[in-house]
């Protein structure tokens, strides 16, 4: 996940990047983010969540030993350059820091240690001199190519001698450009990009040509836009408000109905008046026959759920999946009755332990024989005073 350019408040920022992170969890099976972002989850999610990611494998991290693009120079005449992480040592101690200063002890939880000791061994490394020449290649290419420079207004043509007020574009061009390297060298198949990299990857490519290499680009915002119109609350806003946790939505994931609709939501070509058109209307059986061919790999988990005990045979399993679930399967299914199920559930009981603590905190206030503040219309000695 790659966060970009675009300009928010800390909580708007720190909501969108929560929001965004669920969503990616409810609809892809592994999670790839670049080494300087977890700095980013650490600030967002707890450790003892991140640390459960990492152990199933989901969240995945990239090493390239370097850090952010950068301009050095005297104004107008500015040069394009990158900083760098000494080594893969100071980035591990950097995270160790970042998790010192969170748990406010300054010492390590084992829950932190557990966390940074698999960060430190399960890396993606890039090779960081590789990485670096194909970024500025690549940048290079884009300020030279109208499409791109018309558009952001850029009147700098060579990275050793760049304007003033083309610092922040470029640099822009530059982020979007290492994720496009990186989605590249581990095979992505999406990458989430904000607002001003989505316009500079449409400028690079075009429409046509994006929409047939990167079809995976606008994956997460489909998504949310699909949550959006069914009226469905936003997962980043509940999660900030305690309502759920990452534990409930991996709960949502990992149920048979998430993997069912993580493999019907790849079948998409992740257009967005298609896929809203399947989900908002009738059932589609078509999708049975796309879904059929990538079902067994979870045939083993079904039949376990089946029946844990005696076991299941794999034909049998299958059977059940294709009569019972895929008959006509429609991604409403997953929508409606396990992620709103679930979520109504969590606000309801995020309600009722409200209820109850404005209740404790005017107890003393209530007569016995008054209304109950629950609103039941019983006297508050035959309702809550005895709960």
């Amino acid at each position: 996940m790659i966060i970009g350019f675009q300009e928010f408040e800390f909580e708007e920022r720190k909501q969108q990047i929560i929001n965004d992170f669920i969503n990616a969890l409810l609809i892809n099976d592994q999670i790839f983010i670049y080494s300087y972002d977890i700095f980013f989850l650490i600030d967002c999610f707890t450790i003892t969540e991140l640390r459960k990611l990492v152990e199933l494998d989901i969240l995945k991290v990239i090493y390239g030993e370097i850090g952010s693009a950068y301009f050095t120079g005297v104004k107008n005449n500015l040069k394009f350059g990158f900083g760098s992480y000494q080594d893969f040592g100071t980035y591990i101690l950097g995270v160790e820091n970042k998790l010192a200063k969170k748990s406010h002890s300054g010492l390590l939880n084992q829950a932190e240690n557990d966390f940074l000791a698999r960060i430190e061994a399960t890396p993606h490394k890039i090779d960081k001199d590789t990485l670096i020449q194909r970024i500025t290649d690549a940048t290079k290419n884009d300020i030279s190519n109208p499409n791109i420079t018309g558009t952001k207004f850029i009147k700098s043509t060579n990275l050793n001698s760049v304007y003033n007020q083309d610092i922040i574009k470029i640099l822009s061009i530059a982020h979007t450009n290492r994720a496009l390297i990186l989605g590249g060298e581990i095979e992505i198949k999406n990458i989430k990009l904000d607002q001003q990299a989505k316009q500079i990857v449409n400028s690079k490519f075009g429409p046509t040509f994006l929409k047939k290499i990167f079809r995976g680009m606008n994956k997460v915002d489909v998504f949310e836009e699909i949550n959006n119109l069914k009226g469905l609350p936003n997962l980043g806003f509940l999660y900030i408000s305690n309502i759920i946790s990452l534990n409930d939505i991996l709960t949502i994931r990992n149920s048979i109905d998430g993997k069912v609709f993580r493999i019907w939501y790849e079948s998409q070509e992740y257009s967005k008046e298609e896929t809203l058109k399947h989900v908002l209307n009738s059932v589609d059986n078509r999708l049975q026959n796309i879904i059929t061919k990538h079902i067994r790999w979870f045939i083993p988990v079904v039949a376990s759920v089946i029946n844990p005990i005696g076991g299941v045979t794999a034909s049998y399993a299958n059977s059940f999946i294709v009569e019972k679930m895929l008959s006509g399967y429609h991604p409403n299914l997953f929508l409606d009755k396990v992620l709103r199920k679930n979520i109504t559930r969590k606000e309801i009981q995020h309600r009722k332990k409200l209820t109850g603590q404005t209740i404790r905190k005017r107890k003393a206030k209530i007569g016995r024989n008054e209304p109950c503040i629950c609103g039941s219309g019983k006297k508050y000695k035959r309702c809550c005073l005895i709960k």
